[in-house]
């Protein structure tokens, strides 16, 4: 099958990580605005960049964008801001320098910037229902390294606003931390840097747009703090990637774990296991939509108490949540089409802003686009605030859901796989299965006896059931409290209706699956 580049697309806060948390610390201050536009910022395409006081997040100044978006057709951004990072400032040899540390060493690095959006401001002009931005970069590639590095790349993202305000995002002011990583060209949400010393040159090129296309008026941006992250990898935890067997012997289909009609009721998505999209495991997720205009058409409900408690755990604390989104060419024909997906449970229903895809309808038969879709947890939000903010206190139940929103000709069909959360501390799931075998029983007990004592640094197979690296009494509780049982605090076996199997074998944030890959040393 002929396979088109990967590409990302983010939602509001297409951040890796956030620039305050604590896991990420600033390498190298590329730019603030405390004197001016630094004389390496140039405008494009008209654009007008001055010294301002809105949006900022370093120091008491930042930047000011204001250009016009004078697209004839539907296409991607237009630049408005060059950035050259080259021998004649002093961000050359830094941008080297982490280039470098990235490629020889264990260490990990990233640009971060702060795009801000000021309604009131003039951000966008009126009767506006999208924006988006992107970003670009170029340098000397070399084609002899080990693993080609190229010189042009576009990240594929287009960072910004739901891009149909008519879905139900509220326009309010908005700050937006963008963090995109230093890796390997293997990666498409990332900048394969260049870490050669014969390279000469580095440049970034930030485009935006809005539409509809034709709207004319102008509109303006602010940014600030552009600077280089260190950062340490994220924890990431795998929700559904559709691998559990089907059982024939039962009317449901165990390989949708759970999945089914969405919130909005009939008629919903039509859903299915397909290999088309596989981004983890071997199956994926088909959604048919067959439908004009928005639906909440899929979802996922947990009932068990313990799996809802450990999921809001997790979700208040995640960064982010991801999913791979694909399209296969030859079947669709749409104007538009935009993805959501809600968080709801306590009573509350945290809706995400949209992503749009764009030239969906330009894919040849056999084609495929996958696009891995990021919605920052402080964009889930209900009329109160975010998730992180109000967060799923007394939760009785959980869902998760997936909303399409179309301007369909034909049925618009999409793979999804890998959804999953990113968080800066991986969730501890506790359990007396010291030696992994599945069961709680007499042979852990002598696990934790022989590792008894050890005050730090301790495993699971030495008896360190909580995770906080000792063996202790607190650690002979959960032993005691689960003999007999299996492996894990949470099973599969736990789940209730309407859900038969929910999860399968993949034991949402509580299997075996996860603990061995989060905590075992």
């Amino acid at each position: 099958m002929k396979k088109v580049r990967t590409l990302f697309l983010a939602a509001a806060t297409p951040c890796l990580l956030p620039a305050t948390m604590d896991a990420a610390t600033v390498f190298h201050q590329l730019a603030d605005f405390e004197g001016g536009v630094p004389a390496f910022f140039a405008p494009q395409n008209g654009a007008i960049l001055t010294q301002s006081t809105i949006g900022v997040t370093h120091g008491t100044s930042s930047l000011s964008v204001q250009f016009t978006d004078a697209r004839a057709t539907d296409t991607g951004p237009d630049q408005h801001i060059y950035m050259a990072i080259d021998a004649t400032n002093n961000n050359f040899a830094k941008w080297q320098e982490a280039a470098t540390l990235q490629a020889t060493t264990d260490r990990q690095f990233a640009l971060a910037y702060d795009m801000y959006l000021d309604f009131d401001g003039g951000s966008i002009p009126a009767g506006a229902d999208l924006f988006a931005s992107d970003l670009r970069y170029n340098q000397d590639p070399d084609p002899a390294a080990p693993v080609p590095i190229p010189g042009y790349q576009d990240t594929g993202g287009e960072y910004g606003l739901p891009t149909r305000y008519s879905s139900g995002f509220q326009t309010s002011d908005r700050l937006m931390p963008i963090v995109i990583p230093f890796d390997e060209a293997d990666n498409p949400r990332s900048f394969f840097v260049n870490p050669s010393p014969s390279n000469s040159f580095y440049q970034l090129q930030i485009g935006h747009k809005y539409g509809p296309v034709g709207l004319g008026g102008t509109a303006k941006v602010f940014y600030d703090n552009f600077r280089i992250l260190e950062y340490t990898t994220p924890q990431t935890q795998v929700l559904f990637s559709w691998e559990t067997p089907d059982n024939p012997g039962t009317p449901e289909n165990e390989q949708l774990e759970g999945w089914g009609l969405g919130a909005s009721g009939t008629p919903g998505h039509n859903r299915s296991i397909t290999a088309v999209g596989v981004t983890d495991g071997a199956s994926a997720m088909r959604i048919g939509t067959g439908l004009n205009g928005f639906t909440w058409g899929s979802q996922v409900t947990f009932g068990n108490q313990t799996q809802v408690t450990q999921l809001a755990d997790s979700l208040e604390k995640a960064i982010r949540m991801e999913v791979d989104v694909t399209f296969t060419g030859g079947g669709a024909s749409t104007t538009y089409f935009s993805f959501f997906m809600h968080i709801s449970g306590a009573g509350k229903f945290f809706q995400s802003p949209a992503s749009q895809f764009n030239d969906i309808q330009n894919l040849g038969v056999g084609e495929t686009k996958t696009i891995t879709i990021q919605f920052g947890m402080d964009d889930f939000r209900d009329a109160n605030g975010t998730l992180r903010q109000i967060g799923l206190d007394g939760a009785t139940s959980l869902a998760i859901g997936i909303g399409t929103n179309e301007g369909a000709l034909n049925s618009v069909n999409i793979s999804v796989d890998k959804l999953r959360v990113i968080s800066d501390q991986a969730t501890v799931v506790e359990t007396g299965d010291f030696n992994d075998d599945g069961i709680v029983n007499g042979a852990d007990f002598l696990a934790w006896q022989r590792g008894f004592g050890a005050g730090s640094g301790a495993s699971l197979g030495q008896g360190d059931g909580n995770g906080d690296g000792a063996v202790n009494n607190l650690d002979l509780a959960i032993w005691k409290a689960q003999y007999g049982t299996p492996g894990s605090s949470v099973t599969v076996a736990a789940v209730p209706e309407p859900a038969a199997g929910l999860l399968g074998a993949v034991a949402l944030l509580g299997g075996v699956a996860l603990r061995s890959k989060t905590r075992r040393s």
